[in-house]
């Protein structure tokens, strides 16, 4: 748990009393990847918005089949006067969106944001173990107040 992403080759050895000598054997090298129970894909543009307006993130969410647990998403880093749903994942969900709303006084502008997963891995006894990803990284353009509205 915790150990990020990667690949990795593998040999196991053992000692073993081969004709009355202790000798230690290898095993071929194998292939070990380590991979992340579920993944988050952020939209490829920055999702638009404008003052009193609302907006959707929405995006691909994949699953390691032997992943079963549910997974929360939601928008972190959103500019002041801007929120956004959570959404929870279940089952074979492979896509997501967080509905979002802006304030009349939102601050035009392009904001990074992030989208945070959390979730849990059951353990012994149906104890519960905290399991996250890093966050993923997207993007908000709020759009200028109409200036004719204004006057």
């Amino acid at each position: 748990m915790g150990t990020p992403e990667m690949t990795f080759d593998l040999t196991l050895s053992a000692d073993a009393m081969i004709n009355g000598r202790r000798q230690r054997i290898y095993s071929p090298m194998m292939l070990f990847e380590v991979v992340q129970g579920y993944a988050i894909e952020a939209p490829a543009e920055p999702v638009p918005i404008e003052p009193k307006g609302k907006a959707v993130i929405s995006g691909v969410f994949r699953r390691d089949p032997e992943f079963k647990s549910v997974v929360k998403l939601k928008a972190t880093n959103l500019p002041l006067e801007v929120e956004c749903s959570e959404v929870t994942l279940e089952g074979d969900a492979s896509r997501y969106e967080l509905s979002c709303t802006a304030g009349q006084n939102v601050e035009p502008g392009d904001y990074p944001i992030e989208l945070a997963a959390t979730s849990y891995l059951a353990g012994r006894d149906t104890q519960q173990t905290p399991y996250n990803i890093p966050p993923v990284e997207a993007a908000l353009t709020v759009k200028g107040a109409a200036m004719a509205s204004d006057k």
